[in-house]
C-alpha cells in the first residue's frame, strides 16, 4: 500500500471519527471557518501526535475514529439517559467509570461497552503489528509528539487562558449546552466552556468565600437542624394516576403539619446530585456560577464557599454531614470542609448497617442520624444527611416476596417494572423521613427538619408514554413544635437556603443574596 493511500485512509478515519460526534448533535452548520478548526483540533492533533509516535496512519486513525466514536456514543446516551449532552465537567467523572461502573455502565449497556472496548482494542492491536510504518521510526520521536502538546496545553493553561477566554467570549456561547453543541460543535463546546469557566472561577468564588468563623461556644439552648438530601426522591404520585395513594404517609405528614412545602425546581435530572447538593447548601443560583453549574465539585468548591453549614457554624453549632457511600466520590472527602463541615463520615461509619439492594439503607441513615443527635444533645447540631438507598439502576433490584402492588395500572414495559421497584424506595425513603421525626422529637426542642430530592429518576421511555415531563422534585420544612398554618410554595433549589435560614431566624450573608 502506498504512503499516500495510507495516509488518505487514515485521515479520512480520523474525519469520520470528528463528523459522528457532530452527527449526534446535529451541528451541520460550517459556516464559521475558525469554529470549525476549533472543533476539529482535538481529532486532527490527536491523529498527529498518534501519526508521529507510531509511523502508522491507518492505525492513528482507527485509534481517533475508535475514541471519538466512543465520545459520540456516550454523548447520545447522556443525551437520553439525562436529558443533556456531555459537558467539560464530565471529564472529572471519567475515573469514577473504573471506581464505580455500576453508576454508569448500565444505562449504556454494560455488555455492549465491554464488548466494544475489547474489540476495538483487539482491532487496533493487530493493526499496530500488522501495518507498515510508512517512516523510519524513533522512540525520541514518540516522546516528543506527546511531550509537545503536553508542553503546549500546560502554557495555555498557566499563562494564556485569560488571553484564549477573551477571544472565545468574542463566539457569544448561549450557556445552552445543547444550543452550543449544535453550533460550535461538541468538541469545540467543551474548550469554550472550560477555559472560560477556568478565566471566570477565581472571581466567582471570591465573591462567595465565606466570612471567618470565630471560635465559638456550644450553645445549649440551640435547636438541632437537619438537612437530609434524599436519592432520586419526589412524590411519584404526580407521574400517574395508577399509583397508589397511601405511598408517602410520613412526607404527607410534614406537609400538612410543617412549616413549608412544596415542589424543588432543581438543576438535574436522573444524575447529577452535586447541582442540587450544592444549591440547596450555598444558595447560589445557576448564574452566580455560571458554566462550573454543571458540577460545582469539579473546581468551583475545591475553595471555601458560603453555605448554611458556614453560617451554623458561626452561631456555635457542630456541622455534621453524613453520606453512606464512597468518601472520595466527586471529592466530598475534601469539598465538605469547604462548604463549613466540622466532620464528614462517609460508609466506613456504617460498617454494620443494612443495605437496601447494592446500597446502605435510607433507614441505616436514620440510625446513624439519630445516634449523632442523641450524642449531640444539649449543644447545637446540624447535620446533613446525603442518602442513596434509592439509587438506580433499579433494573436488577429484586422485589419482596409477595409484595403489594404500587402501580397496577402503568404500562407494561420494562421501565415500568424498574419504577415498581423505584417506588418501594420512595417508601423506605419516606419511613427513613419518620424515623428522623421520631428522632428529634425527642430532643424536646422545636428542632427543624427540612427534607427534600436531588433529582427525579432516569425512565425517559415511560415517562414518555405516559406523558410525564415534570422536572422538579418535592420538599418539606418541619418542625417538632407548632409552626402555626404550614405554607404551599414551589421554589428554587437554591431557593431552600433563604427558607431554612429564616426559619432559624438568621440573616442570610449577602454572597447568598446575590
Amino acid at each position: 500500500m502506498s504512503t499516500s493511500l495510507s495516509l488518505s485512509i487514515g485521515l479520512g478515519l480520523c474525519i469520520a471519527g470528528w463528523l459522528t460526534v457532530r452527527a449526534v448533535a446535529r451541528a451541520w452548520s460550517f459556516r464559521s471557518v475558525a469554529v470549525v478548526l476549533l472543533d476539529v483540533a482535538a481529532p486532527f492533533l490527536g491523529f498527529l501526535i498518534l501519526l508521529l509516535a507510531t509511523a502508522r496512519p491507518i492505525y492513528a486513525g482507527a485509534v481517533i475514529f475508535a475514541s471519538f466514536g466512543g465520545f459520540a456514543f456516550a454523548d447520545s446516551v447522556k443525551r437520553t439517559v439525562l436529558r443533556e449532552p456531555i459537558v467539560f465537567t464530565d471529564l472529572s467523572e471519567v475515573i469514577w467509570l473504573f471506581r464505580h461502573p455500576k453508576f454508569y455502565l448500565p444505562y449504556a449497556g454494560t455488555g455492549l461497552v465491554i464488548g466494544g472496548v475489547i474489540a476495538v482494542a483487539a482491532f487496533d492491536t493487530a493493526l499496530l503489528w500488522l501495518e507498515p510504518t510508512i517512516f523510519s521510526w524513533s522512540p525520541w520521536l514518540a516522546i516528543l509528539a506527546f511531550s509537545l502538546p503536553i508542553a503546549a496545553i500546560w502554557a495555555s493553561n498557566a499563562y494564556f487562558v485569560g488571553v484564549c477566554a477573551r477571544h472565545l467570549r468574542r463566539l457569544r456561547p448561549s450557556s445552552n449546552p445543547f444550543d452550543d453543541a449544535s453550533q460550535f460543535g461538541p468538541l469545540a463546546m467543551q474548550m469554550i466552556y472550560g477555559i472560560i469557566a477556568k478565566d471566570e472561577r477565581a472571581w466567582r468564588r471570591a465573591r462567595v468565600a465565606p466570612a471567618p468563623v470565630k471560635a465559638k461556644r456550644r450553645g445549649a439552648t440551640l435547636p438541632a437542624v437537619v438537612l437530609v438530601q434524599c436519592e432520586s426522591f419526589f412524590d411519584a404520585r404526580r407521574a400517574h394516576p395508577s399509583i397508589v395513594r397511601d405511598l408517602l404517609p410520613a412526607f404527607d405528614a410534614c406537609c400538612r403539619s410543617g412549616v413549608q412545602s412544596g415542589r424543588l425546581a432543581v438543576p438535574c435530572w436522573g444524575a447529577n446530585t452535586p447541582r442540587t447538593e450544592f444549591s440547596v447548601l450555598t444558595g447560589l443560583s445557576d448564574e452566580v456560577i455560571n458554566l462550573d453549574r454543571f458540577n460545582p465539585y469539579h473546581a468551583f468548591a475545591l475553595g471555601p464557599v458560603d453555605s448554611i453549614a458556614w453560617r451554623l457554624r458561626s452561631k456555635g453549632y457542630r456541622t455534621i454531614c453524613i453520606h453512606p457511600f464512597d468518601r472520595r466520590y466527586y471529592d466530598r472527602d475534601r469539598i465538605m470542609t469547604n462548604l463549613g463541615f466540622d466532620l464528614f463520615l462517609g460508609e466506613e461509619a456504617f460498617a454494620s448497617a443494612g443495605a437496601a439492594g447494592s446500597y446502605i439503607s435510607d433507614l441505616a441513615v436514620a440510625q446513624l442520624g439519630n445516634q449523632l443527635l442523641r450524642e449531640h444533645r444539649g449543644e447545637g447540631i446540624f447535620l446533613f444527611a446525603i442518602t442513596i438507598g434509592n439509587h438506580g439502576p433499579w433494573s436488577k433490584v429484586k422485589p419482596p416476596v409477595k409484595s403489594r402492588e404500587l402501580a397496577p395500572a402503568l404500562p407494561s414495559s420494562s421501565d415500568a417494572n424498574a419504577l415498581q421497584k423505584f417506588l418501594r424506595g420512595v417508601q423506605e425513603s419516606d419511613a427513613m423521613l419518620e424515623a428522623f421525626c421520631r428522632g428529634l422529637a425527642l430532643d424536646g426542642k422545636s428542632s427543624l427538619l427540612s427534607f427534600y430530592g436531588d433529582h427525579q429518576p432516569s425512565f425517559p421511555k415511560l415517562f414518555s408514554e405516559i406523558g410525564y415531563t415534570d422536572m422538579q422534585t418535592d420538599y418539606c420544612l418541619w418542625r417538632t413544635t407548632s409552626a402555626g398554618r404550614p405554607k404551599r410554595r414551589d421554589i428554587a433549589a437554591h431557593d431552600l437556603a433563604h427558607v431554612i435560614l429564616d426559619a432559624l431566624a438568621i440573616p442570610a450573608p449577602d454572597a447568598i443574596a446575590i
